[in-house]
């Protein structure tokens, strides 16, 4: 396995339907089925759904191309979860739950649904600056979760509470996913919908956010800030050993111990996480 691949392997969780993408479930089912045929299908990770969408899911199910649907399904009220439930019993492939807690209270609630199905893999988005509430998600054996981004600048957080998190999580030995605003290899000025007049914004790229959290783990905070902020993924040097920045190599024992709390991120894209990032990462 190369260092690429350590870092990298199914680390996409493609979630067509949700902005800026937004696409209808077929579409989205089609595209999952074809990136798993494609050169890319190394970086793919799981298909991310509403608990509303198990039903169409498994009434198109039978006419869908033969390959793995692994669902990770987004839950928030009790009668989502009665549709998690139902799509257990009928033997739907849902590999992971994503959800979202306030208080110490919604992560209690979090955990009686989860055990009664007998669910483990579980998400849960927090504030970033809720240590108390990844303190009792660490509790219950669950994951953490926290947005990276959204469709207007003011919900792309800062890098000092971006940084927060994670350090805060490397702290509890607290496994994490991200999501939202992570469709590029490196942070930038981009496009904040796929509208042609859309407004430009700054995001944190996929590898700004994983290089973090390698440096976090070897107690770097200033190389972890300036890996996040990171413009020129030309300085991201990848070698069969691991990977080489700012003078610093990470082997390839660092990078899976990396990927180890950095489960994976959530984008509407798959294609640009993918395409942005091979022609310069084979050089």
């Amino acid at each position: 396995m190369t260092s690429l691949h350590t870092l990298l392997g199914h680390v996409v969780d493609y979630a067509g339907l949700y902005p800026p993408a937004a696409l209808p479930l077929p579409e989205v089912l089609r595209n999952y089925a074809k990136y798993q045929h494609s050169e890319g299908k190394w970086m793919l990770g799981r298909l991310v759904v509403n608990s509303s969408h198990l039903p169409a899911f498994q009434n198109l199910r039978p006419g869908l191309p033969p390959c793995k649907w692994p669902l990770s399904v987004l839950v928030n009220t009790p009668e989502d979860w009665a549709l998690v439930s139902r799509g257990l019993n009928s033997s739907l492939p849902i590999r992971a739950i994503e959800t979202r807690a306030q208080s110490l209270e919604d992560v209690q609630s979090i955990a009686d649904h989860s055990q009664k199905l007998h669910l483990r893999d579980v998400y849960i988005e927090v504030p970033l600056d809720r240590k108390d509430l990844l303190e009792a998600i660490k509790g219950q054996g669950f994951y953490a979760k926290a947005r990276t981004g959204g469709l207007v600048q003011s919900a792309f957080p800062g890098p000092e509470s971006l940084l927060q998190f994670i350090q805060d999580c490397v702290d509890l030995e607290l496994p994490f996913k991200l999501t939202a605003g992570l469709h590029h290899p490196v942070r930038g000025q981009y496009r904040l919908t796929y509208q042609k007049d859309s407004e430009k914004g700054t995001m944190y790229g996929y590898l700004n956010v994983l290089l973090a959290t390698a440096f976090t783990l070897q107690n770097q905070p200033s190389l972890a800030l300036q890996a996040l902020l990171e413009q020129d993924q030309s300085k991201i040097l990848w070698t069969l050993e691991g990977v080489q920045y700012a003078g610093v190599a990470l082997n390839s024992s660092e990078l899976g111990r990396t990927r180890a709390f950095l489960h994976s991120f959530g984008s509407c894209s798959f294609t640009e996480p993918h395409d942005e990032l091979l022609p310069l990462a084979h050089q």
